[in-house]
């Protein structure tokens, strides 16, 4: 082998090994940012304001109940407290 063969051959290979540290780098990188999003969205605080659903109060006993179920209810409601 020659001179310029044995001086490209070592320079082929420092090549090959920095390629390899700057992907092992942008990998590292690439996985560190992952970890951070993660942690991101974990940490994302619940809304300030969460919308009940609407409710109606029984007239009979004091209780909430839906809108839909509050019929229901003041049926049953005047039947156990005995109101005609």
């Amino acid at each position: 082998m020659s001179d310029t063969q044995v001086k490209q051959n070592k320079h082929n290979s420092q090549v090959r090994v920095l390629k390899t540290i700057n992907q092992n780098n942008t990998n590292s990188i690439a996985l560190v940012n992952m970890q951070l999003k993660e942690k991101k969205q974990k940490e994302q605080k619940p809304p300030a304001f969460v919308q009940r659903p609407k409710t109606l109060v029984c007239y009979i006993c004091g209780r909430e109940y839906g809108t839909m179920s509050l019929k229901i209810h003041i049926k049953s409601c005047m039947k156990k407290f005995d109101i005609d």
